[in-house]
């Protein structure tokens, strides 16, 4: 983690942890995931890397992208790097500031992204406004 400052905490849900932070290196702002004891076990090393997988292979402009993932040595919970986005359809739906060509574009974008995950043969179990990032 000496390489990322965290900025702040995003979210979190589960034994999950979202930090907006920053590469100290180049600057760049990015989300880091924190997925508590991801590897401690068998079952959740396979559930971990399968996630990993998929989502190191998914490649298209309305998915976010993966950056890189590490973990600490001695531990076992796994930390994923996202691109950052600046807020999540909830948030931007309960400020009430998304006009009706908006939503239509919104729609449009979520839509391309499911056909493009089918295609791949991925089907998101957990599409809700909350998990669909947005940036302006």
């Amino acid at each position: 983690m000496v390489e990322y400052e965290l900025l702040e905490r995003l979210t979190k849900r589960g034994g999950r942890v979202v930090w907006k932070a920053v590469r100290r290196r180049t600057k760049e702002i990015v989300a880091i995931q924190k997925i508590e004891e991801a590897l401690r076990s068998k079952d959740d090393r396979k559930a971990t890397l399968a996630l990993i997988y998929i989502l190191n292979e998914l490649d298209h402009e309305n998915i976010i992208s993966l950056n890189t993932i590490f973990r600490p040595p001695n531990g076992n919970d796994a930390f994923l790097v996202f691109e950052f986005a600046e807020t999540d359809l909830f948030a931007v739906g309960r400020a009430g500031v998304l006009e009706d060509i908006h939503k239509g574009y919104v729609l449009y974008q979520l839509m391309k992204a499911v056909k493009y995950m089918h295609s791949a043969g991925v089907v998101h179990t957990n599409i809700k406004p909350s998990n669909i990032l947005i940036n302006s």
